[in-house]
């Protein structure tokens, strides 16, 4: 099953804020209530997404080596990561794999722009090589 968008956050309010404004913008979007539940989606088949955008707040599962591997299993996604202020130079190996990294506080409506270009430039890079 292919979806625009796995939307991955433990932090149920996060999760359902930024779901209702990427469904709003018109993107198709399965969530996931934190990376050990995505694993299992993934793994199973359920969806091949173009973007991952996984919260980082309040999943102690989501640490950076767990989601490098995850990188692993969806190579052809790109990822957008929303992580604490405070742990962003832990995140800078992923930030060097590819990964777009936000820093919290954020607002709701700078993920889904950056989600939007980010598919944007998916779909163009697609293009590209066809």
């Amino acid at each position: 099953m292919s979806r625009d968008i796995l939307l991955i956050a433990a932090d149920r309010w996060s999760r359902a804020l930024i779901l209702a404004e990427l469904q709003e913008a018109g993107h198709d979007v399965m969530a996931a209530p934190g990376l050990h539940y995505a694993v299992s989606v993934i793994m199973k088949g359920l969806i091949e997404p173009s973007l991952v955008l996984l919260d980082v707040h309040d999943d102690d599962y989501a640490t950076p080596e767990r989601v490098s591997r995850f990188m692993e299993f969806v190579p052809g996604a790109a990822f957008v990561l929303i992580v604490p202020v405070f742990q962003r130079a832990s995140w800078k190996s992923l930030e060097e794999k590819g990964a777009r990294v936000l820093s919290r506080p954020i607002r709701v409506g700078d993920v889904v722009e950056l989600a939007a270009r980010t598919l944007a430039e998916q779909e163009k890079a697609r293009g590209e090589r066809v």
